[in-house]
């Protein structure tokens, strides 16, 4: 079984991304292009599935049904799920899906955008063993 897991950067306020959603200023770093670094297959949750795709050249699969997590954990086997973006795991928190958390702080102070934890309806929300 699939343990499922996010590794997120969070601003030194506890924001996951600005209020539109963006997380440039935490994430400059991140770029992908058309594959996963680790060249691993990729779930990407959407209301709706951006023109041109999917694609046969490129491991991202679609998902606009809200099953991305049970998915990816069916390709992952025993393998490690990762989940991201802030909407995202915050709904997989609500839905008890979350195994493991990680955060990285960026030293920025974005003074207003998505937090990392008010929106989660299971509380507490803690690990049984912390790192």
């Amino acid at each position: 079984m699939a343990t499922v897991g996010t590794e997120l950067s969070m601003s030194l306020d506890g924001f996951l991304a600005n209020p539109d959603d963006g997380v440039e200023h935490i994430f400059d770093w991140y770029a992908w292009g058309n594959h996963h670094p680790l060249d691993v297959p990729v779930f990407i949750v959407t209301h709706d599935v951006p023109e041109g795709w999917p694609r046969d050249d490129v491991p991202f699969t679609f998902v606009t049904d809200g099953v991305a997590v049970a998915q990816a954990s069916a390709v992952a086997g025993d393998k490690v799920v990762g989940v991201g973006a802030a909407d995202v795991v915050q709904h997989c928190l609500n839905a008890g899906l979350l195994d493991e958390i990680v955060v990285n702080l960026a030293l920025v102070l974005l003074g207003e955008g998505i937090p990392s934890s008010t929106t989660c309806r299971r509380r507490p929300c803690c690990s049984t063993a912390p790192r």
